[in-house]
């Protein structure tokens, strides 16, 4: 274990200097954790002036469900996604299906009131826009994003959530020409609901090997303002809560159907944070998870 930390936390050091190019887990009253962090590091980019539809479907299995580096359930789940795109704006559907049978009123989280085995234990809507700037800035493509979101924890004991998220990107400082791209940007949360703020700083870097194989590395350093980690954690401050690491490949079958493989590890920066997770049974102050899926797009 320890020669796999230390091995992420160089990935993350290079992600980091930039060498390579679904919030802290909300607390029970502000609901369950959400997709954000199965979502790609960058937004999608899509030319404002190109009304040519896209359409996405994917499926993923993930080990566990984690949310900004914390575990939400401990036990395998199977994401299912649907993404619509037309000239900027887009309409996404993404749900979390239990596996097992972790999320039931008589044990395991407790949290729902009934069984959701093989069952959505959250399913999260989304309506968004997006904006590059092409030529705004001579050293990359500049990306303006926002999104409306919902939340939704069927047969919860808490409901829903409903944050407007807001993001800056650069898309690719490298050489647009070449095999590798790298790009940064930040995204402000803002919860509708309970008037919370929080942001995470993410980069990624991808190199395409051949037409059909790429893989790609990203950082996420996660912040919570005081009202945010006072929800969340009970404590009275701002703070940088958790760092969530990504390594990532994907295969090309066809045009329009690709496979995918990652492995994702989650750790708590803050010391108090910290031994919240340490205090739950299903947390380390360090978490790791696995996964594989299949996207078809037209």
């Amino acid at each position: 274990m320890k020669k796999i930390t230390a091995f992420l936390m160089m990935l993350a050091m290079v992600a980091s200097f930039g060498v390579y190019a679904q919030e802290a887990a909300p607390a029970m009253e502000e609901a369950a954790p959400a997709m954000e962090e199965a979502a790609p590091a960058a937004p999608m980019e899509m030319e404002d002036d190109s009304w040519m539809p896209v359409v996405e479907l994917s499926a993923t299995w993930q080990s566990k469900y984690m949310c900004d580096g914390k575990v939400a359930n401990p036990h395998p789940i199977t994401a299912l996604n649907a993404f619509v795109g037309l000239g900027g704006f887009r309409l996404d559907v993404w749900s979390a299906i239990d596996m097992t049978e972790y999320n039931r009123p008589d044990g395991g989280s407790r949290a729902y009131k009934n069984n959701r085995e093989y069952r959505a234990e959250e399913i999260d809507y989304e309506i968004g826009y997006a904006y590059t700037f092409a030529d705004l800035l001579p050293f990359s493509p500049l990306t303006l994003d926002i999104a409306w979101k919902y939340f939704q924890y069927p047969r919860a004991l808490f409901s829903h959530d409903n944050p407007l998220d807001m993001t800056v990107y650069l898309d690719n400082l490298l050489d647009p020409e070449g095999a590798a791209f790298l790009g940064t940007g930040v995204t402000f949360r803002y919860d509708l609901e309970h008037y919370t703020w929080y942001a995470w700083y993410d980069v990624t870097f991808g190199y395409n090997f051949t037409e059909k194989l790429s893989a790609s590395l990203s950082s996420k350093l996660y912040w919570g303002t005081k009202s945010k980690m006072r929800a969340a954690y009970g404590l009275n401050r701002d703070a940088i809560s958790s760092l969530l690491l990504r390594a990532q490949a994907n295969y090309a079958l066809c045009e329009h159907l690709t496979l995918n493989a990652f492995l994702e590890a989650g750790y708590a920066i803050d010391r108090e944070v910290r031994q919240d997770w340490k205090a739950s049974d299903i947390n380390n102050e360090e978490n790791f998870r696995a996964g594989f899926g299949v996207a078809y797009a037209f």
